[in-house]
């Protein structure tokens, strides 16, 4: 059978969703004609490449063998397209930033009109979500993400250090016990595990 690449991107998006429905609606088709697609795909293959369950799909030993080939085209016709976009046109276009809300109300809203009035021609799109979006299959050009990405086919172009402190009055620290961390403080949720602040190694600075 000769794959196709719409056929192919179906996958892929499947492989990434983790269901049928979820693939559905990020592509924008019916989960019936996605399904449809995916059955006749299997069938000229004569295999099947997933397994249906309650919660998702899980791959078979054929989607598994497929799967690296697959991501491999996706990047490679992502990269095709931006360098002939990067040799065919000036700075300009829509660039897509995934990030989550916090990243993007901290980082990207100071830096839009800076950027706007360095780059006219280009529109800036902010993905302002906690879900995780595909950038070898092009569904975001940038992602801010909180930890490095396991992804091999993902590289880390800049990385950056934001200092958070938290802030009281000296009565209130005066209260505290002599070694504290965040589960201490009366206002602050720490799901972390550890002490995570020694108030000792910074006792001049925080003024105490």
């Amino acid at each position: 059978m000769e794959l196709q690449w719409d056929d192919l991107r179906i996958f892929l998006a499947v492989c990434d969703a983790g269901s049928l429905s979820g693939a559905a609606r990020r592509l924008r088709v019916s989960q019936p004609t996605l399904s449809r697609r995916i059955a006749e795909m299997e069938y000229g293959l004569g295999e099947p490449l997933f397994v249906r369950k309650n919660l998702g799909i899980s791959l078979t030993k054929a989607g598994q063998r497929l799967l690296p080939a697959v991501q491999g085209m996706a990047q490679w016709a992502t990269e095709a397209n931006r360098s002939l976009d990067a040799k065919t046109s000036s700075v300009s276009g829509r660039v897509r930033i995934a990030a989550i809300p916090s990243f993007a109300f901290d980082f990207l809203a100071p830096i839009a009109e800076k950027l706007k009035r360095k780059h006219p021609q280009i529109t800036l799109e902010v993905l302002a979500s906690t879900q995780r979006l595909n950038l070898s299959l092009g569904e975001a050009d940038i992602a801010l993400r909180r930890y490095p990405s396991n992804d091999p086919d993902l590289m880390t172009v800049e990385e950056v250090v934001v200092p958070i402190g938290a802030y009281a009055s000296r009565d209130y620290a005066r209260r505290l016990p002599a070694k504290y961390n965040f589960r201490d403080l009366d206002w602050i949720a720490w799901a972390g595990v550890g002490d995570f602040l020694n108030p000792h190694k910074n006792d001049d600075k925080n003024g105490r």
